[in-house]
């Protein structure tokens, strides 16, 4: 349970200069032409992922005017003065008295097993124009091209196979054991046909394949249902960007290992745009490295590059944003700012344009957060230190703490934590939960010998 350790008030612009400067600092209330501070170092650290520079604190990365000034959390807490209207009102769309087969449909409409019915068979043409003659007792022989029917049959039993665990493929269709029989395959497909299906299943024409896009195999399908999530939901203010795996141990290029992810080591990262109350999957980006090749760097750095373009189409509406230290930067929030999107969520301390004292200071268990205002009063740091220490940014919410009652080995206790560490961990529970149905969900492919080698789908 939360309470405030007192009561928040929005300031004007000048109030927040005279908090910054003082009512009779030489700046006075023009902080558009402040003197920069000797006393701030350069750090070249780099970050591994983006390989953001550290610059002196007193610069941002966006103007060289903008100021960071330490704040007394002891004080009555300020509002930033970062404030948007919402222009949506949260919603589901088209979705009342539907079956669930019906609202699956929505999201795997006719035109994606129709395409992949036209693709599979001219597929199959052309695999069996490679192999003449055939052997006589060949499977091929039994061909025969498949309608739409056909894949809404084989996704339907690829979707049985994750409830129904067995450890073979021909299993699910064997008649040898009544304990273990399971009819309603053998009623769908046989097993010849059910196999030879998959063995051509084909999602896109190989002849217009595109070198540079490691998609394009499933390219067609993902451009078919990308903007299906969002077009039958309408989300609320709060969202949040985070990345997951998608369990995955076959062959596959832009496979990542992630051995922090211990039920996910080896799979396919996505990148994700939640609804923050309800964990709804807006949009979605599948990441793949592009390794050495400087063309396909994106200039602004990847965290940056993958929130903005998840962003597109949510621009000037007013959401609020929570992220992990991946994504979030000084830079990137002014770029948020100018799109009316506020943003939230941990940092690391060698990103640009963050206060250099933020990453020298030793903050001691228990001991009220450290906080820094920025001269424009569009954008707070802070640190603090509990069982580990957190860097936190924010382009809105309050200056201050909450009373937090936790739970530790003595007992029951109170301790001061930040209002934006309780609003980020608050709207991040929904996107976690998310994750975890995705790597631990039950739609899982088994090998023909046994394994389990491409996991979750």
């Amino acid at each position: 349970m939360y309470k405030m350790a007192s009561t928040s008030r929005e300031l004007s612009l000048e109030e927040i200069d005279d908090i910054l400067f003082g009512p009779d600092s030489e700046f006075g209330s023009d902080i558009d032409d402040p003197t920069p501070n000797d006393d701030d170092d350069d750090d070249n650290t780099t970050d591994e992922d983006d390989m953001d520079e550290d610059v002196p604190a007193t610069c941002s990365s966006t103007s060289n005017s903008l100021y960071w000034n330490k704040i007394d959390n002891s004080n009555n807490p300020i509002q930033l003065g970062n404030v948007f209207d919402y222009t949506a009102s949260h919603k589901v769309i088209d979705f009342e008295n539907l079956n669930p087969y019906e609202c699956f449909t929505r999201f795997f409409p006719e035109k994606i097993y129709e395409h992949v019915a036209k693709e599979t068979n001219k597929y199959f043409k052309s695999m069996i124009a490679t192999k003449h003659p055939l052997p006589r007792r060949s499977r091929y022989h039994q061909w025969s091209d498949v309608t739409s029917d056909d894949i809404k049959a084989v996704v339907a039993i690829e979707i049985a196979m994750g409830i129904l665990h067995k450890p073979t493929i021909e299993s699910y269709f064997s008649e040898s054991s009544f304990l273990f029989d399971t009819p309603g395959f053998r009623e769908v497909f046989s097993r010849d046909k059910y196999q030879l299906i998959r063995s051509a299943i084909h999602f896109s024409d190989n002849d217009k394949k595109d070198g540079n896009d490691r998609l394009s195999k499933i390219r067609p399908i993902l451009d078919m249902v990308k903007d299906l999530y969002g077009k039958y939901y309408v989300s609320n203010k709060e969202i949040s960007i985070d990345e997951n795996m998608i369990k995955f141990k076959g062959r596959l290029f832009f496979k990542q290992y992630l051995p922090s992810e211990a039920s996910t080591e080896w799979g396919i990262k996505v990148w994700s745009m939640t609804d923050a109350h309800t964990g709804y999957l807006l949009k979605f980006n599948v990441y793949r490295p592009t390794g050495k090749d400087s063309a396909h760097q994106p200039s602004e750095g990847l965290g940056t590059h993958v929130v903005l373009s998840l962003l597109e189409g949510y621009e000037n509406k007013g959401h609020t944003i929570y992220m992990d230290s991946f994504y979030n930067s000084v830079d990137l929030y002014d770029k948020l700012l100018e799109k009316k999107t506020l943003a939230c969520g941990t940092v690391r301390i060698n990103r640009k344009g963050l206060p250099s004292e933020m990453k020298q200071i030793t903050v001691k268990k228990g001991a009220l957060p450290v906080t820094w205002v920025r001269s424009d009063g569009k954008m707070l740091a802070c640190s603090w230190q509990d069982t580990t220490r957190f860097n936190l940014l924010s382009s809105f919410g309050t200056v201050g703490t909450y009373k937090v009652k936790i739970h530790s080995k003595e007992g029951d206790r109170e301790i001061d934590k930040p209002c934006v560490h309780v609003e980020y961990n608050k709207y991040m529970e929904e996107l976690i939960s998310l994750i975890n149905f995705v790597q631990h969900t039950i739609l899982k492919k088994r090998a023909r010998n046994g394994t389990n080698p491409s996991g979750t789908l």
